[in-house]
């Protein structure tokens, strides 16, 4: 699907540059939007070649006041899931969520931040 896709050759250059091997083990946080997806396939086309491990990690923001948020976490966590199973990757999460609810883009990049740097230290 994307074997000919000209960001493939690029990414895989950047890869190598970074000396990204067969020793090498990626943490990707994914949040199931059209960017982070797309970066799993190309990355999971170049673990093929390069040899590389690859863990997928979903952050759970937790529960929310706005039923619609929570449920499109929920789907959004179930489609990563999935998405890991299909590629056949390690999939993280945390799936309680933090204690309260976050508010504001910097409050859930901290979080989301604190979070991968957890699963980095266990993989």
């Amino acid at each position: 699907m994307l074997k000919n896709h000209p960001l493939l050759h690029r990414v895989l250059s950047e890869l190598k540059k970074l000396q990204i091997n067969e020793f090498s083990h990626l943490l990707l946080g994914v949040s199931g939007g059209v960017d982070s997806v797309f970066l799993a396939r190309i990355l999971n086309e170049c673990r093929g070649i390069l040899k590389f491990e690859v863990s997928m990690a979903y952050i759970h923001h937790g529960a929310s006041t706005d039923q619609n948020l929570s449920e499109f976490r929920g789907q959004a966590y179930q489609f990563v899931r999935a998405l890991a199973s299909e590629i056949n990757v390690p999939f993280l999460t945390n799936i309680k969520g933090p204690s309260k609810e976050l508010r504001g883009e910097q409050e859930l990049r901290e979080y989301r931040y604190s979070q991968l740097e957890k699963f980095r230290c266990d993989i």
